[in-house]
């Protein structure tokens, strides 16, 4: 959509890093109204590989 040159989109931060199309400008939104409630989901009494815990407590750090 957004290559048509009539439109504006909107992705999060992470996505800037794997923009190709040199046509294409990403301008970063510093505005706390474009916040989002996130939800982190696992299955009860299920380990989780090293990596993911390291990511869930990094998360978990980051949030408070």
């Amino acid at each position: 959509m957004t290559g048509s040159e009539r439109s504006v989109t909107i992705l999060p931060a992470t996505a800037r890093e794997v923009l190709t199309e040199p046509a294409l400008v990403a301008k970063p939104i510093d505005d706390p109204a474009f916040v989002r409630p996130i939800a982190l989901i696992r299955k009860r009494g299920r380990t989780l590989p090293r990596v993911a815990e390291a990511c869930v407590a990094l998360m978990l750090r980051e949030l408070k």
